[in-house]
């Protein structure tokens, strides 16, 4: 195996292992973003029906409308919400299933995905019985998302280290050209060629051997 070769695995393997570093990072980036999202949405998303509970007239009947429509809000990301009183469940919400809609893939869904996030609360008031709010975080949107930002960034590392290692092959080739000048000079000498002369290289080494 030639130096050139060599050289060249030995810097081809050093951007692989940067490339695996690097891509352990991102993910690991991406499965504590999502976390972190899904909870907070969940959380704030709890506190806006306290608030509209609260707030809200003294009307049994508008209180339960004011419920079934938060439950309803099947465009709220990240979220399902169940509405449940002590003996039944006032707004029935279908299971849902994680990542059946998700748009990245399977290997990058499960090491990115959160652990199941459900948040649990009662609430109390006077002109209704005790409701139960159940809020399930779904990540898909949020898995989705970084998909895209962690496809383009990890695309980019690609393509930079498939460049830098063309052009590191071929840098490599160009200064390591003048050996084969040297070689043939001295196989001349070998042969009894003793007026060969060779010419000056770029590399200081180099042109000291020759």
């Amino acid at each position: 195996m030639s130096l050139r070769v060599r050289l060249n695995l030995l810097i081809t393997l050093l951007f692989v292992s940067l490339f695996i570093c690097s891509s352990f990072y991102i993910i690991a980036n991406a499965r504590n973003t999502v976390h972190r999202e899904v909870e907070s949405t969940a959380n704030l998303a709890l506190q806006l029906i306290q608030i509209a509970i609260t707030t809200a007239s003294l009307d049994s009947d508008r209180q339960l409308q004011l419920l079934e429509s938060l439950s309803r809000l099947d465009e709220t990301r990240h979220l399902h919400i169940d509405i449940r009183n002590p003996t039944e469940i006032l707004v029935p919400v279908d299971d849902f299933g994680l990542l059946n809609d998700s748009k990245a893939p399977a290997w990058f869904a499960r090491l990115v995905q959160p652990p199941p996030t459900e948040v649990r609360r009662w609430l109390y008031n006077p002109v209704i019985p005790p409701t139960g709010i159940v809020i399930r975080a779904d990540p898909t949107d949020e898995i989705d998302e970084n998909w895209d930002e962690v496809r383009g960034t990890l695309v980019f590392l690609l393509a930079f280290i498939i460049l830098a290692n063309i052009l590191v092959y071929i840098a490599i080739g160009r200064y390591l050209a003048p050996i084969d000048t040297i070689l043939n000079g001295l196989a001349g000498i070998e042969k009894g060629d003793y007026e060969g002369e060779l010419p000056r290289f770029r590399l200081p080494e180099l042109d000291r051997i020759g």
